[in-house]
């Protein structure tokens, strides 16, 4: 015959599974596996019990509680009394159980693809992020099409808005990307708000984020990475920008805005927070 129920102790089950006999007995304990006794009250496992471990190990690999994974397995002779009622009830019984076990498996599926799309936010958010510790091209300008989204109130203090991105990215851990933003009108009126670029928001496939009412299209923008001792722009910073600017043909539209994108404790003189300015032209 091919196929022949063998028994196995505890030792060679722990050592074929891999696993510790303190496992093998927490299995039992929580009612996943329920093994014979010989005469001396020791444990003894079939090639039954063997397959059904197969089950056990693949649903707790995938992160199955095994509250759920005793309801799937059903060991222990719960198999005999589904039938019984099965036979009793017109198989009512195997419909319900069957529906639970896949309930079960649908639930971990939703939650495997809810941490998959969790791993690749953070490697897209990564990914961002990683330019801004690579900083090359320091003062050097550049001319885009820029987009920006508020995400906070309009505030006219920054220490408020840097309150708001410890409260907002707790709660949402895409708005962790938030830039503390400030603007400077052009009447000189200054304030302070967070924000996050549209192509960040479109990566990482938050467009609900993306409220008309809140969108800030600068359009074609003179852009500047700088080193400041302060996270907020020199009077120097902006003027240099604004000579650039005039340099190069442009038209300053008059409004400044200028994100602080991190911080750089290396041999950066005084200038530790690294910004990125954006001049509006035309």
């Amino acid at each position: 015959m091919i196929y022949t129920d063998n028994s196995y102790s505890i030792g060679k089950v722990a050592e074929l599974l891999r696993v510790s006999r303190d496992t093998l007995r927490i299995y039992e304990e929580e009612g996943l596996i329920k093994p014979a006794r010989d005469t001396n009250g020791y444990r003894i496992y079939s090639d039954e019990d063997l397959l059904r471990f197969i089950s056990i190990r693949f649903l707790r690999m995938n992160s199955v509680p095994m509250s759920s994974i005793k309801d799937i397995t059903r060991p222990g002779g719960e198999g005999e009394a589904i039938e019984a009622r099965e036979a009793e009830r017109g198989r009512p019984e195997k419909v319900r159980e069957r529906a639970s076990v896949e309930a079960i498996i649908r639930e971990r599926i939703e939650a495997e693809k809810r941490e998959a799309l969790r791993h690749r936010r953070n490697m897209e958010r990564l990914k961002l992020a990683l330019k801004y510790y690579e900083p090359e091209g320091i003062g050097e300008p550049c001319l885009r099409d820029m987009c920006l989204y508020r995400v906070s109130e309009e505030r006219g203090d920054f220490t408020d808005t840097l309150k708001d991105w410890f409260q907002m990215s707790s709660s949402d851990e895409d708005l962790a990307m938030c830039y503390l933003c400030t603007h400077r009108a052009g009447s000189g009126e200054c304030s302070a708000f967070l924000v996050i670029k549209d192509y960040e928001l479109k990566a990482v496939g938050r467009r609900d984020l993306m409220r008309e009412d809140m969108k800030l299209p600068l359009g074609k923008c003179l852009v500047r990475r700088v080193f400041s001792p302060e996270p907020v722009p020199s009077e120097e910073e902006i003027g240099i920008t604004l000579g650039l600017a005039k340099e190069f043909s442009f038209v300053p539209r008059g409004d400044v805005y200028s994100y602080f994108t991190c911080r750089h404790d290396g041999d950066f003189g005084e200038g530790k927070y690294l910004l990125e300015l954006c001049m509006p032209v035309k």
